[in-house]
């Protein structure tokens, strides 16, 4: 049976904690997740531009929009106890 891969840790790579620190970080790469398997992935961060993030709100409001409404209710109820 495989192992289940988790993300064992995730951040900017200056704030790497000393036991994950390794060389060879790409040098354009601001970020890095660690996995179980000792694994990585180096990226640039989440900066998305303007018009990235409104064509994501507007995707992100019709899926609201599309949801029943006893399930918007729901959601919004259990955010308000959070």
């Amino acid at each position: 049976m495989k192992k289940k891969l988790h993300k064992v840790w995730e951040g900017q790579i200056k704030n790497t904690p000393e036991k994950y620190i390794k060389s060879g970080i790409p040098r354009d790469c601001t970020h890095v997740a660690i996995y179980s398997n000792g694994s990585r992935i180096y990226h640039k961060g989440l900066n998305p531009e303007s018009r990235q993030i409104q064509n994501l709100n507007q995707v992100m409001s019709r899926c609201w929009d599309s949801l029943p409404i006893e399930i918007q209710k729901e959601i919004n109820r259990v955010s308000r106890t959070a």
